[in-house]
């Protein structure tokens, strides 16, 4: 991911042990973007080298995304999770 300017983070929640997804809101060439990304950690609290894993939306475009895992969250509610042995 390119530099974005006055880049501001909105919020993070843990993947995975050693794995952060932070979403931020910055300018990226003249455009406001909202960015959510993974970023991993060297020392195992500060999550600072972002990954190429991740997705930069325009805010019009994430109400769509909102949208989209609405439905996907209700659909993964309904699976059964195969038992283990």
């Amino acid at each position: 991911m390119a530099k974005a300017s006055n880049l501001a983070k909105i919020a993070e929640f843990e993947k995975s042990n050693g794995q952060m997804v932070i979403i931020t809101c910055g300018i990226f060439h003249y455009v406001p973007t909202i960015d959510m990304r993974v970023y991993l950690s060297e020392d195992g609290v500060n999550y600072t080298l972002p990954t190429k894993k991740g997705l930069s939306l325009r805010p019009e475009k994430v109400r769509n995304l909102i949208n989209c895992l609405e439905k996907a969250l209700i659909a993964a509610e309904k699976l059964e999770a195969p038992m283990y042995r």
